[in-house]
């Protein structure tokens, strides 16, 4: 058993994951745990749970909770364009998902989101006309773009409205 002053900690140069069990296990705390009070949040499921971990668990990011959003309990004034953003991240840079409704003969425009953002826009009920780098895409139900947001771009419903969901990616910063 080593004494007090040995403990003082492991040496792990440059945080080599694949030594970190050899040196643990030539350290005075050879379960990865010990009772000593610098130790407060070990303990033996903690320090074998720690070396049972493979490099890509450890760097691996927590994928977010899931989350739900109805579209019964978004408000919506009648004969007018409402946007809501419906999820957002940064997992991947800054992202956005949002659900648009255009009423009839509607006309939502948008200005330019920045260098290097993609926009994605699928019509889930309707028909419209995007206008995305000065030329028109008629889509209806089911119908998707993908485009630049670097540019202005625009929706125009006809006699009937629609109702969209899009997603806004922006690159790292």
């Amino acid at each position: 058993m080593c004494g007090r002053s040995a403990c003082a900690g492991i040496d792990l140069p440059g945080h080599d994951l694949e030594a970190a069990p050899a040196a643990v296990a030539r350290s005075c705390v050879p379960h990865g745990f010990t009772t000593e009070p610098r130790y407060p949040a070990s303990g033996p499921q903690a320090g074998k749970a720690a070396l049972d971990t493979s490099r890509p668990e450890l760097l691996r990011r927590p994928l977010p909770r899931p989350e739900s959003v109805r579209a019964a309990v978004l408000a919506v004034p009648d004969g007018e364009i409402s946007v809501h953003l419906l999820f957002s991240g940064h997992e991947h840079g800054r992202t956005g998902l949002y659900r648009t409704v255009l009423p009839p003969r509607g006309r939502s425009r948008a200005g330019a989101h920045g260098a290097g953002s993609v926009e994605y826009v699928m019509v889930v009920s309707g028909h419209l006309t995007l206008v995305a780098d000065e030329t028109p895409y008629p889509l209806g139900p089911g119908g998707a773009a993908r485009f630049s947001g670097a540019a202005e771009h625009s929706c125009t419903t006809g006699t009937e409205g629609a109702v969209t969901h899009s997603v806004l990616g922006y690159p790292r910063a």
